[in-house]
């Protein structure tokens, strides 16, 4: 068998540089509230713009029927590209939280709203409208 050694170590043994780093992980996607609002409302349009093609039995027949999207906080995070726990970062953000929150009731309100004259499973008004 080969003899397999260690590589050397490139760093030094008194090596200070990571006391000098400032920020550890990805820089955040949004700079501001106002960012990620224009952004949240963009994925509201689409919500509601974009109906869902279903098949439905109606007396026996399959119908094909048109329905309104449900908002979520998923379905949001995908389309911003980012993932639910980036969006919780943004809510624990003290700058951020009245924006995050606002999503939250926008989301809601929809969904209660569509749910309530049978456009969405009403099993989503269940839901307690804390989506991030």
């Amino acid at each position: 068998m080969a003899n397999h050694n260690p590589p050397s170590n490139p760093f030094k043994k008194d090596n200070t540089h990571s006391q000098f780093i400032t920020a550890t992980g990805r820089p955040k996607i949004f700079e501001n509230p106002q960012q990620l609002w224009l952004a949240a409302c963009t994925y509201f349009t689409y919500c509601t713009d974009t109906l869902v093609h279903v098949w439905v039995f109606d007396r026996g027949r399959l119908v094909s029927e048109y329905k309104v999207q449900a908002m979520s906080a998923r379905g949001l995070c995908l389309f911003l590209g980012i993932s639910k726990n980036s969006l919780s970062v943004y809510k624990k953000d003290p700058v951020f939280t009245d924006t995050v929150n606002r999503i939250n009731d926008v989301m809601f309100v929809h969904n209660f709203k569509h749910a309530a004259i049978g456009l969405l499973h009403g099993k989503i008004i269940a839901y307690d409208g804390n989506y991030a």
